[in-house]
């Protein structure tokens, strides 16, 4: 154990040879009230899951921003006594490093945290079978924490909100999300999540945590840009419905590299649609 996972790049779009930061406007305003209306939703969700008597949440804590975020977002809303933070250690040295890096956030940000030694499980999980597709080296890890987390909410009665945010959900970054009974970032993008959790003073060390797998890839290894730049493509091709070439040629940035963008962004549609198709 211990290996970095190998970057695939036939699924990923890389560096681009040029590109530029967009300047529009696609934030929303970042302030008190919609903290307060993140808030409200975290509780009505929390609501809405009466029907299994569940009234506390655990937040998986990678030792990034957005599960930090959402782990301080739930501790506001709900109250200290309802939300404990859970970072799985499958015996990677990354993992132990973010086992401490989550002690030290958990404490800034006054969150009960847990920390859970899963080594035996991942290693039966790894030894399941013997053949390897592109991504079992990453998703075995997935998993493990994955289950780890969902197993101790199981034994508390909790609730477990999924720590995806926008940009994650339309760009497809992980082939696996964690998924959970809500998703209190899913309407934010990358750069707004930063907005808020500057708003809400968290600490510095944690919003500069380049986002990614610390046992595999960052987000800006496979995507070659920060979100500062991929948060405005993104808008402009979701939102905006500009193409590929049209975005080429007014901003001036590679057009094979738009391309497998734009291909990630038209083909993560599955994920919204699947419900649709069961109806």
């Amino acid at each position: 154990m211990g290996t970095v996972v190998k970057i695939d790049w036939r699924y990923w779009p890389g560096e681009p040879k040029k590109v530029c930061k967009i300047d529009i406007p696609y934030k929303r305003k970042i302030d008190d009230k919609l903290v307060h209306k993140l808030h409200d939703f975290i509780r009505k969700s929390l609501a809405n899951t009466s029907k299994l008597d569940l009234d506390e949440v655990v937040v998986g804590l990678s030792g990034g921003l957005d599960s930090a975020l959402v782990a301080l977002l739930c501790r506001q809303a709900l109250g200290k006594d309802k939300v404990t933070a859970v970072t799985v250690d499958l015996g990677f040295e990354s993992h132990r490093q973010q086992a401490d890096f989550a002690r030290d956030v958990t404490k800034k940000l006054d969150i009960n945290h847990k920390v859970i030694r899963a080594y035996k499980l991942f290693k039966d999980y790894d030894a399941l079978l013997k053949e390897r597709g592109p991504f079992t080296e990453i998703d075995i890890i997935t998993r493990a924490i994955h289950d780890s987390v969902f197993q101790f909410a199981d034994s508390r009665l909790a609730a477990v909100p999924s720590t995806v945010d926008k940009s994650e959900n339309l760009i497809g970054r992980h082939m696996e999300y964690f998924y959970g009974h809500f998703a209190p970032l899913i309407d934010l993008y990358k750069t707004e999540v930063n907005d808020v959790a500057r708003l809400l003073k968290i600490p510095k060390n944690i919003i500069e945590q380049e986002p990614g797998c610390a046992e595999a890839w960052r987000d800006r290894e496979v995507f070659g840009v920060s979100y500062d730049v991929l948060d405005p493509i993104i808008h402009l091709i979701t939102k905006k419905k500009m193409s590929a070439e049209q975005l080429a040629r007014r901003y001036d940035i590679d057009l094979a590299w738009l391309k497998k963008i734009e291909y990630r962004l038209k083909n993560q549609k599955w994920r919204m649609q699947t419900q649709e198709l069961l109806l």
